[in-house]
């Protein structure tokens, strides 16, 4: 403001004292139109002070085409301005969101809506704080807004410091509305932050922003991809409402494909309005069988709209540790990935890796589910997959991969362990260093229950990804979480993805594990003749290898079945074969399992006393081991007074789950139903073992 002039010289040739002088200059009182006036007398200026308050900028771009909804986020920014209006500090407000999602859209449409109640203007900078090129310098933009607000080419100072100090001096007393897009961080934006009460901030920017927040006061809306209803809104208005409403399923498809991001939507739907495509099936049909979805998302003449050049903005901001995280996070397969299956992927401590991890989320190129997992937007996890096929060497992507592999047995063996200690494992599960401890029944439960979509995942990807052997051992190590939570079809397409590799490997041991637990599968779902062949295919391959044990298992899966068909001379055979077997090796838990389904069908061909003394037998060497939950179901069997069958149930709650617990009880006091269709149902968990 002035130049090479001392304040007390100013004084001299104005009406007001140097002391009002430097504090309209430090900004803390507004200038006038007199004072502007009387300085541009004293220094010369022709009137450009004066011309200042004249001046109404209006810098905003043109918003974007086919903007719908978002009425939340408007409603948001609304509040934050009415509760802030009267502070002493201008109202600070951030869009924050992931790459794509809307962020400046929504600011533009906003800032357009309002502008009429800033007389004052609106000033507008775009930050590229991610645009791939270099990032505005505060000291650049600071002279674009003083140019803006009349201040002559010659009277803006070269230090940022300067700078900012007069544009903090020009916009006081000013109600100024200042959209900031696409800051990089809060040390990108302070130097443009006005000291005027009356001045309302809006920016955008792909973190959190925390130092804004705390040291500025700074509200945070975030920006979430748009729902179900305005996503399709957007194609509506690029297709035509009347094509949408034909294809409305293909629509809603589409939606998910382009993962709720307006920016995907809008280059996917012009294909269609440019008639690259005649309906709306056909582009969700080549969108599924494009090679690289990135490509076809980005075919267009302006990368600032190509999905991933979009994304590639905030990956070039990441530190290299993020990086990688963000890359090796891509190969997980599953829906979500908790913190210490990342921590293995990176080969990194827990804590190191939820440090990544949270800087991914503040970059909003991750998101954290309400389970404290994490997982990617659709496009987000394709261009990190991408990047880890680019930027990660081949070897050490493999390394990655194993060591998720290797941590997803060690655990599932630890926490199948954990909640049957007493069973013997199959060698094959028991082969593993295990790299966990699993303390609690309940711990263990709950992990394999968290897991195992992922899981699931992993198994089917793990021959691809050269692993093949974990196909099968994953399913083994799973057991005793399936005998707690029954047959579905996840479990049998993780043993039938087993089957074929472990087959295929030549590794008949496994290949007898996958076909005794697709038996079981099937017996579960009473599909008895199927449940049949598998365990016949099982027990010839285990009597060929010598694996006695695994005999065992498969003549009792053999003689449920047969009970099951009314096989009344055969059934009894194979269970007796069965309990001799387990016997002679010397397995007691397993021979009470046995011996538990011999009192069943001796209960049902009318031995019951016979069968009630087994079933004491039975129940003492369940509790003995430590099997609370197999005891509290023969004493289910047994018939005994509820209170007892409760205290056994009590017993085993905090080992296996409220649920299991609350599962028994409500079998229980359904006492109209036939006894014969109670044991039938706790068959299911009293028979199972590997």
């Amino acid at each position: 403001m002035r130049g090479s002039v001392s304040y007390r010289a100013l004084a001299e040739r104005t009406n007001y004292d140097h002391s009002h002088l430097a504090k309209v200059e430090r900004g803390e009182r507004a200038p006038t139109r007199d004072l502007a006036e009387q300085l541009d007398r004293a220094l010369g200026t022709r009137g450009e002070l004066a011309a200042i308050f004249h001046r109404r900028p209006a810098q905003l771009p043109a918003s974007a085409a086919f903007f719908v909804g978002r009425r939340a986020e408007f409603e948001r920014i609304d509040e934050a301005v009415a509760r802030a209006n009267g502070d002493s500090c201008p109202i600070l407000i951030a869009l924050c969101g992931s790459p794509g999602v809307g962020k400046t859209s929504i600011a533009l449409h906003w800032s357009r809506e309002v502008a009429g109640q800033y007389p004052d203007g609106v000033l507008f900078a775009d930050l590229r704080g991610y645009a791939g090129t270099a990032a505005a310098l505060p000291s650049t933009v600071l002279k674009e807004f003083l140019l803006a607000l009349g201040i002559a080419a010659g009277s803006i100072p070269e230090d940022e410091n300067a700078r900012a100090s007069l544009y903090r001096s020009i916009v006081a007393g000013r109600r100024l509305l200042i959209v900031l897009d696409n800051a990089k961080d809060s040390a990108h934006v302070r130097p443009l932050l006005p000291g005027a009460s009356d001045c309302v901030v809006l920016l955008t920017s792909r973190r959190r922003l925390s130092g804004l927040v705390i040291r500025e006061g700074a509200v945070i809306v975030p920006v979430q991809p748009m729902d179900s209803a305005d996503a399709g809104a957007i194609i509506g208005r690029i297709v035509g409402e009347d094509r949408v409403a034909a294809e409305r399923q293909w629509a809603n498809e589409l939606v998910i494909r382009c993962s709720h991001l307006p920016l995907a939507l809008r280059v996917a739907a012009e294909r269609v309005a440019r008639n690259d495509h005649r309906t709306l099936a056909d582009l969700v049909l080549d969108l599924e069988s494009a090679g690289d979805r990135l490509d076809f998302l980005s075919a267009t003449e302006d990368d600032s709209t190509a999905v991933r050049v979009v994304f590639s903005w905030s990956y070039d901001y990441l530190a290299a540790d993020t990086a990688r995280m963000f890359r090796l996070l891509a190969l997980h397969p599953g829906p979500d990935c908790g913190v210490a299956a990342a921590a293995a992927l990176a080969g990194w401590s827990v804590t190191r890796t939820r440090h990544h991890l949270d800087l991914l989320i503040s970059m909003h190129l991750l998101e954290r589910t309400p389970r404290d997992r994490y997982q990617f937007h659709e496009l987000t996890r394709a261009y990190a997959l991408e990047r880890a096929h680019v930027d990660e060497r081949e070897t050490d992507r493999r390394a990655a991969q194993r060591r998720l592999l290797l941590w997803c047995l060690a655990m599932a063996s630890a926490a199948n362990q954990a909640m049957a200690p007493y069973r013997r494992r199959s060698p094959l599960a028991a082969s593993r260093e295990r790299l966990v401890a699993v303390e609690s029944r309940a711990g263990a439960a709950s992990w394999c229950d968290e897991e195992l979509a992922a899981l699931t995942a992993i198994v089917r990807t793990a021959a691809d990804w050269g692993f093949p052997e974990f196909a099968y051992q994953l399913p083994i190590a799973m057991w005793d979480h399936y005998c707690r939570r029954g047959a579905s079809p996840t479990w049998l397409e993780m043993n039938e993805v087993g089957r074929v590799q472990a087959r295929d490997l030549g590794d008949d041991a496994g290949h007898a594990c996958m076909l005794h637990n697709l038996g079981h599968g099937w017996l579960d779902l009473r599909r008895f003749e199927r449940a049949r062949e598998y365990f016949d295919a099982a027990l010839a391959i285990r009597c060929r290898i010598g694996d006695r044990a695994g005999q065992a298992w498969s003549l009792l899966g053999l003689g449920t079945v047969a009970a099951e068909l009314g096989q009344h001379v055969a059934a009894p055979r194979l269970l007796a074969e069965a309990v001799e077997i387990f016997a002679d090796l010397g397995d007691r838990w397993a021979g009470a399992v046995a011996i538990a389904h011999q009192a069943e069908l001796g209960r049902r061909l009318g031995h019951a006393d016979e069968a009630r003394s087994q079933l004491e037998h039975v129940r003492s060497v369940l509790h003995e081991v430590g099997d609370h939950l197999g005891e509290s179901y023969v004493l289910d069997m047994l018939g005994r007074p509820v209170v007892e069958c409760q205290h056994a149930a009590t017993a085993r709650c905090d080992d296996d789950g409220r649920s299991a617990a609350l599962h028994v009880l409500s079998r229980m006091s359904r006492q109209d139903e036939e006894h014969s269709e109670v044991l039938t149902r706790t068959d299911i968990v009293v028979r199972r073992t590997a």
